[in-house]
């Protein structure tokens, strides 16, 4: 199995003219594969770090501020790119993580939770708009979760 294998393609104004109702056109392709990795959650070493982050507070709170007024430009530029939609076509494969929780941090008991396959896909459909002279494109998209194991 493959740890990671990421492919992108680009395919500029693919979808203008002619090309905005054919449906099979793309501006972007992206294929991802991710294979399975391995978690140990210990509940002991989890709270220390999140004890530690609590030394960071002041700075927390300004990044919260500089991350709405982020989020308030990002929200206007999605409305302006919003226009002209980019039709972007997926293909992702994550093998999702094993995690492992112990009983306690020296206990060989633990439950384990296989989070199995996670594929992702997407298709593009047209959808006609009254009072507009050029149709909707939907992005049909199809997220399957299979071979969960919890143990």
């Amino acid at each position: 199995d493959e740890v990671f294998s990421f492919s992108m393609s680009l395919t500029p104004k693919a979808t203008e003219g002619a090309g905005y109702t054919d449906t099979s056109k793309v501006d972007g392709k992206v294929k991802l594969n991710v294979g399975c990795i391995q978690v140990v959650y210990l509940h002991k070493f989890v709270m220390s770090l999140l004890n530690f982050s609590n030394n960071f507070q002041a700075a927390k709170e300004a990044l919260s501020a500089a991350t709405a007024q982020a989020a308030e430009k990002a929200a206007s530029s999605v409305r302006d790119f919003a226009q002209k939609s980019f039709r972007l076509a997926m293909n992702i494969r994550l093998k999702a993580p094993l995690i492992i929780i112990p009983q306690s941090s020296t206990s060989h008991n633990a439950v384990e939770a296989d989070l199995g396959l996670i594929t992702v896909g997407n298709s593009f459909s047209l959808l006609p708009v009254e009072g507009r002279p050029l149709p909707a494109v939907i992005d049909n998209m199809d997220i399957q979760l299979t071979q969960l194991k919890l143990s």
